[in-house]
């Protein structure tokens, strides 16, 4: 049996909503962590929260900065080639569905 499709909307108890977060969001620096280590590829975290006064930075702060600096350093087409708006999302779909209609 497949499982069924969760609807995501906002946590309406305020101490339900900030301990659901404060797990996701270990889990999420748990992947990241596991990514860095096994495809060997550099990253960092930046989390703001309302929870939290300073934010959560993964690894540390130094090193993040050392990321986002060597980011800002590559150049320009390297730094946007996966960067999609809206509008580019919207315009790959309706040449998706022009393609379809065609062999259709």
């Amino acid at each position: 049996m497949g499982r069924s499709r969760v609807m995501y909307e906002l946590i309406s108890n305020e101490t339900v909503r900030n301990a659901t977060f404060r797990k996701r969001k270990a889990r999420l620096l748990k992947k990241l962590e596991e990514l860095t280590t096994l495809c060997g590829i550099i990253a960092c975290s930046v989390i703001f929260s309302a929870y939290d006064d300073q934010p959560e930075v993964w690894p540390s702060p130094t090193e993040a900065c050392a990321v986002l600096e060597e980011f800002g350093n590559s150049p320009a087409n390297r730094q946007t080639r996966y960067v999609m708006d809206q509008e580019m999302v919207l315009h790959r779909n309706i040449c998706q569905v022009k393609k379809e209609l065609e062999k259709e």
